[in-house]
């Protein structure tokens, strides 16, 4: 795996993740704004859930470009790479790869 793939993985179901979605918003006085906003506004909500006393590994968020799926966020934990399989990875450098995902997501995609 290289710093530029785009992976899917296996998360091993010993791992806890704060919910940010439907309800459980609601449930912490935030809005959308939580992942969505400003980076500083998303880092801020991302220091202090990670700095939280239940300890979780990272926090499941709305997709913005496909509202059927979540984003999974890691903290940077240690422990958590030997919860983690690889299942695939696209190289991000790989054109094809690349230009399957924009368009299967909708964004704009120019070849030169």
């Amino acid at each position: 795996m290289a710093a530029n793939d785009l992976i899917s993985l296996k998360i091993s179901d010993e791992l806890n993740f704060v919910d940010l979605s439907g309800p459980n918003l609601n449930l912490l006085g935030a809005d959308a704004g939580v992942f969505s906003g400003p980076y500083k506004v998303t880092q801020k909500w991302g220091q202090m859930l990670m700095e939280h006393p239940d300890k979780p590994d990272g926090i499941l968020f709305p997709s913005r470009k496909n509202e059927t799926l979540r984003n999974l966020g890691l903290f940077n934990k240690r422990k958590i790479v030997e919860h983690l399989k690889i299942i695939k990875s696209v190289s991000l450098e790989d054109e094809t790869g690349v230009r399957e995902i924009l368009l299967k997501y909708g964004v704009i995609y120019y070849e030169f």
